[in-house]
């Protein structure tokens, strides 16, 4: 059985990014995965929540949002690569969609 630090090992004063780096160390980078996950719904729910007919759209401008911050994510050493490699490669399966999609 794996052994873990407590919340009370970590140095929050030092930078609050500990908190986030100790989170994904006990989740196994789950933590930063439910991140990304949300972003993408979020703004998938409320970009069609607008324009309710545009899926192509709406997964478009989801998948850009949550690949900037997955990139951020994953500079900052909380995000996997293989979980910005899928972030990634739906980002630009979300614009072949989107181009292959327009409306003539």
């Amino acid at each position: 059985m794996a052994r873990y630090t407590s919340p009370a090992d970590v140095n929050l004063t030092e930078s609050p990014s500990n908190l986030f780096t100790w989170l994904n160390d006990v989740t196994n980078y789950w933590f930063s995965n439910s991140i990304l996950l949300a972003i993408f719904i979020m703004f998938l729910m409320g970009y069609l929540a607008v324009n309710k007919e545009d899926y192509s759209g709406g997964v478009a401008v989801a998948s850009y949002v949550t690949t900037v911050l997955g990139l951020i994510l994953w500079l900052m050493g909380l995000a996997s690569g293989l979980a910005f490699s899928i972030v990634l490669g739906v980002s630009l399966i979300s614009t072949a969609w989107l181009l292959g999609d327009r409306k003539q």
